[in-house]
C-alpha cells in the first residue's frame, strides 16, 4: 500500500503514524527494534508491506499488468490502491472529509520532521505542497504522482505512463481493491490490538 493507506492504517498514536510513513525511508533492523512509537510504526509498515505482497488478490492485481509495466507492478498497484482508497473514502476513511483529514496529517508530519531522514523531510514537504495524499483520488493526481516518481528513478522506465494500465483495467482493479482492503484493515487492527474503527484516529481533534 502507498502512503495514504499507511497513514489511515495507523493506530491512535502520532509517533506510530510517523514511523509507519518512515518505513520507506529507513533500512536495516535497528530503527525497528526500539520500544518507542516510531519504531513500532516502522515495524507496522513492514508488516503491511509483507502482508500486501503475499496476498493473492494483490498478486492478481499485479498480474494484470503486462510488460513493460510488469517489472514495476508492485509499485503501481500500491499507488492504484491508494487511488481507490481516496475514491471510496466515504466507505473506508475514518472521518467524512478526506481533505480535512489529509490537512491534519500534513500538520502532524511537519511537527515530526526534525527526526525524519533528510530524504523523507523533502518528500513530506512536497506532499504537503501539492496535497499529494488527497490528489490521488483523481487520475490526474495519480499521473502527476507517477511522473514525479519517474523523475526520481535512477534508470529510465515506464512509470511516467503508469496511469495507462489503471485506465485499461480500472473496473477489475477496483474490484480487487474492494476484495483486498477490508481484510488488510482487519489484520492491521488485530496487530495493533484495537478495533477496526480506531485505525486512522491518531490525528488531533478537528478545530471548531
Amino acid at each position: 500500500m502507498n502512503h495514504l493507506a499507511h497513514i489511515v492504517l495507523s493506530p491512535p498514536d502520532p509517533a506510530c503514524m510517523v514511523g509507519n510513513m518512515m518505513g520507506d525511508f529507513v533500512r536495516g533492523r535497528a530503527v525497528a527494534e526500539g520500544s518507542d512509537g516510531v519504531s513500532r510504526g516502522v515495524r507496522l509498515h513492514r508488516c503491511i508491506d509483507r502482508w500486501t505482497d503475499e496476498d493473492p488478490v494483490f498478486c492478481r492485481s499485479r498480474a494484470r499488468l503486462a510488460p513493460p509495466f510488469r517489472r514495476y507492478a508492485g509499485i503501481l498497484v500500491d499507488i492504484y490502491y491508494d487511488h481507490f482508497l481516496a475514491r471510496h473514502w466515504s466507505e473506508y476513511g475514518p472521518e467524512p472529509s478526506l481533505t480535512d483529514y489529509t490537512a491534519r496529517a500534513y500538520e502532524t508530519l511537519a511537527q515530526w520532521q526534525p527526526i525524519m531522514p533528510e530524504r523523507m523531510q523533502g518528500y513530506v514537504s512536497r506532499l504537503w505542497q501539492h496535497d499529494g495524499l488527497a490528489a490521488s483520488r483523481s487520475l490526474a493526481g495519480v499521473a502527476a504522482q507517477l511522473s514525479a516518481l519517474a523523475r526520481r528513478m535512477r534508470r529510465p522506465g515506464p512509470l511516467a505512463h503508469g496511469v495507462a494500465p489503471l485506465c485499461e483495467f480500472y473496473d477489475e482493479l477496483e474490484q480487487d481493491f474492494h476484495a483486498f482492503y477490508p481484510g488488510l484493515r482487519a489484520r492491521v487492527a488485530a496487530w495493533n490490538g484495537v478495533d477496526v474503527q480506531a485505525l486512522g484516529c491518531w490525528a488531533p481533534p478537528i478545530r471548531r
